[in-house]
């Protein structure tokens, strides 16, 4: 199934294959109970849940404590970056 991304992938490939990778090497390296949570918020905000249907979510978000934190921050930095404050 062809991505968002499948138009813009032809004039940056390079630049497409290391968000790849690099989104690869996240989620092998972050429990699925912190980061399905987060790119279920993120994909809901960016209005794309075309993104949760290549990838479906395996966890929910009660298997970890540190999930509501994390899709705060998540939210916060798709929303407006500039607002994040370091005591959140």
């Amino acid at each position: 199934m062809p991505d968002a991304a499948s138009p813009w992938r032809a004039h940056a490939p390079a630049a497409f294959d290391a968000f790849d990778h690099a989104e690869a090497l996240a989620a092998t390296a972050v429990a699925p109970g912190l980061l399905d949570p987060v790119r279920s918020s993120v994909a809901m905000l960016l209005m794309n849940p075309a993104e949760l249907d290549r990838t479906p979510p395996v966890a929910d978000a009660a298997s970890d404590a540190r999930a509501a934190l994390a899709v705060s921050f998540a939210e916060q930095f798709v929303i407006d970056v500039a607002g994040i404050k370091l005591e959140r």
